[in-house]
């Protein structure tokens, strides 16, 4: 579906099967999307989801179990009716400009606020995989055997979701690279460890809850997982006592690449440097080729001295076109120079190690997924015994931080 769009000069935004009928509807409502792909089991939420989306007009439904009766003025269409069809276009006639024309919007919460659709273009893909490529080549070559087997890799696994960045990325590299890529429908960590096993898979995309998992479980003690040799952690801070963890537990696990990003810049802007013997615990490395980093200072915009902390703002090929239809947000993320302001703090060693120490911005990070606290106090305030919310983050051993909410009731009682 992604390419059928993709070759047609279209763009696609991804929904959670988690979502609720109301997510599902803001996203729709704002991606201004005309189709949507869903199955027989989401159909119902979408229907629901479908009303006040006027833009809204065809259903594709995966399989074809439909019920003959339904409320709805949308053309709804199964896979096998959609695939029969002959061709209705001429790609001859389809002129696609790699460095404006959108591929993605995927939805972010950015440095703060609501959700917003991050516009991703076809350069920013391709020079993203580039120079991901590029950047584990260097550090790669010191593990590579005699068969380059790294370089190699037949099987790719996809397991994190496809509407997340970075389980987008993993599909595109997977595509790119000709890999052939195993999707798992829902997660659970048999399906993972166990197509692991059977298809020899040597490096997996994955988040720090999991590398502590794959360090901790007993479970993981049940399969064969000796065909593993390099793990890529991202979407949250990796401790350096997790990653050593698993390649005490798993020693052919001889990388750990430890990437810092957000979606704005198409994912990974810095990765770890292994091959720096003074790289230590605490950095996220240094910047993947093709981008720019500098740390300023967040009230006046000045460079920061070494080793001083400030805001971190990034540039390069991988930064996004802007936020869909949403130029107020974008003049906010990206300043008249270019840089975009990622509403972190940080700062940089000497040998351009990038260390994190706070951030500016009011996401909340849970199992690695962004949850602003705007949102849930918008959902939380729509209870009718609700006069007042403020949500915030705490930290969380097993899923990094969850939102606590600080209610007031119509009756001014503060509770927790």
């Amino acid at each position: 579906m992604f390419l059928a769009v993709a070759v047609r000069g279209g763009a696609t935004t991804g929904l959670s099967d988690q979502y609720t009928a109301y997510e599902t509807q803001n996203q729709l409502k704002d991606s201004t999307s005309s189709l949507i792909l869903t199955t027989s089991a989401n159909l119902d939420k979408v229907l629901t989801a479908s009303k006040g989306c006027p833009q809204l007009k065809t259903i594709l439904v995966l399989d074809d179990n439909i019920p003959n009766t339904l409320n709805t003025s949308l053309r709804i269409l199964t896979w096998n009716d959609a695939t029969s069809r002959e061709p209705i276009y001429d790609r001859s006639k389809i002129s696609i400009d790699v460095y404006n024309d959108l591929v993605a919007i995927l939805y972010s919460s950015g440095t703060t606020g609501l959700p917003k659709g991050v516009m991703l273009t076809h350069f920013n893909y391709v020079a993203q995989i580039v120079s991901l490529a590029a950047f584990h080549a260097q550090y790669w070559s010191p593990y590579l055997d005699e068969d380059n087997e790294m370089e190699t890799q037949t099987y790719a696994i996809g397991y994190l979701p496809f509407y997340h960045a970075f389980g987008f990325l993993g599909l595109c590299t997977s595509l790119m690279r000709g890999s052939t890529m195993v999707i798992i429908k829902k997660y659970t960590p048999e399906l993972l460890l166990s197509n692991i096993e059977k298809y020899k898979i040597k490096s997996i995309p994955t988040i720090p809850a999991l590398i502590n998992f794959l360090a901790k479980s007993h479970l993981v003690e049940k399969y064969d997982l000796s065909s593993l040799r390099s793990i890529s952690s991202g979407a949250g801070p990796l401790d350096i006592k997790t990653a050593d963890a698993v390649k005490r537990r798993l020693p052919h696990i001889n990388y750990v690449f430890q990437a810092y990003g957000m979606t704005e810049m198409t994912t990974g802007t810095h990765g770890s440097n292994l091959g720096n013997k003074k790289n230590i615990g605490g950095t996220v490395g240094i910047p993947v080729p093709n981008v720019e980093c500098k740390i300023i200072n967040p009230e006046t915009g000045e460079l920061c001295k070494l080793g001083e902390s400030g805001e971190i703002v990034v540039r390069g090929p991988t930064m996004m076109k802007g936020y869909w239809n949403n130029e107020a947000a974008t003049r906010e993320m990206i300043d008249k120079d270019g840089w975009l302001h990622t509403g972190d703090i940080g700062y940089e060693d000497e040998d351009g190690n990038l260390f994190i120490n706070d951030r500016i911005k009011e996401l909340i990070k849970v199992k690695s997924f962004q949850v602003p606290p705007a949102e849930l106090e918008a959902v939380i305030l729509s209870h009718p015994d609700v006069q007042d919310v403020a949500v915030i983050g705490i930290p969380d051993e097993i899923n990094g931080e969850v939102p606590r909410a600080f209610v007031v009731n119509l009756e001014q009682v503060p509770v927790t």
